[in-house]
């Protein structure tokens, strides 16, 4: 993209979406002219949305999709059919480029129904469950929570856990410096509980602040289940709390809907809502 169009795309982001300067300078890097979509009104860009490639694990196989997000119309120039018409674009773009799904994160609850007017469907639910403390010291004595290092034993780390999952976005490195420099905002914890003894990475966390004061576990990947529990006694220290909420896959009934899909080719998606996702970049 030219400089005017970027510079542009990132005002009405600014606008719309009020987040900081560099949050947004983060969002648009590597952004490539292909995967922004805009319409123009006299000259000036009116709506906006962007799709990027993504690899999704789903069991044994790997499916390319497109990740949808940013999707925004200048409040003026609102009921016009102007967001359908970008979403008809990134259907185009997503055929053209033999992926399988595009997935979408609707930002408020009401947005749910207005992607199932373009034949989007929920999928990725999560649940909020309350962890409180339950592993003795003895058990947790030989482990830290350190800031995790952008380097390549951690971006190892953290992609052999994304395909552990059953169901899981596969983040290429760059997308994975994304996600770090995101928590790099005020309160926010990207952490990674290390062995003392050997310095291996066992687990890695990452949390958000909440509104009351609180925290909010995002996600926790491991390869062994048993660092779940040390990695959020230690992350309680840290917070000087004494429980804190977590964030966790769930495909019942009464989950919370997390994400939609646009179905492009059935067969590679048909259970593909039996997943949770949580690192997009949301």
């Amino acid at each position: 993209m030219d400089n005017n169009t970027t510079d542009e795309l990132k005002k009405i982001w600014k606008d719309i979406f009020q987040d900081s300067d560099t949050y947004i300078d983060n969002v648009f890097n590597g952004i490539s002219n292909d995967q922004a979509f805009y319409i123009k009104d006299v000259g000036n860009i009116v709506s906006m949305a962007f799709m990027t490639p993504y690899d999704l694990k789903v069991n044994d196989r790997i499916v390319k999709c497109g990740y949808f997000f940013g999707a925004a119309t200048l409040p003026e120039k609102r009921n016009k059919g102007y967001m359908e018409k970008i979403i008809d674009m990134t259907k185009i773009a997503a055929k053209k480029n033999n992926m399988s799904a595009i997935i979408l994160i609707p930002a408020t609850t009401s947005l749910f129904n207005y992607y199932k007017r373009f034949d989007f469907r929920m999928a990725f639910g999560y649940s909020l469950k309350m962890f409180s403390s339950s592993v003795s010291k003895k058990e947790i004595s030989d482990y830290e929570l350190i800031g995790i290092k952008n380097d390549l034993e951690t971006y190892d780390f953290f992609s052999l856990a994304e395909r552990k999952k059953d169901i899981s976005i596969l983040h290429s490195k760059d997308q994975f410096d994304k996600i770090l420099l995101e928590y790099t905002e005020d309160n926010f914890h990207s952490l990674a509980l290390v062995d003392k003894n050997s310095g291996t990475i066992c687990a890695l966390l990452f949390a958000e602040p909440t509104d009351n004061g609180s925290f909010i576990v995002k996600d926790i990947l491991f390869l062994d289940s048993n660092y779940r529990d040390i990695s959020l006694e230690l992350f309680l220290k840290v917070i000087n709390k004494q429980e804190i909420i977590v964030k966790e896959a769930s495909n019942n009934i009464s989950s919370i809907p997390f994400a939609m899909i646009y179905d492009i080719s059935n067969e590679d998606t048909a259970n593909i809502e039996k997943g949770y996702i949580s690192l997009m970049m949301e």
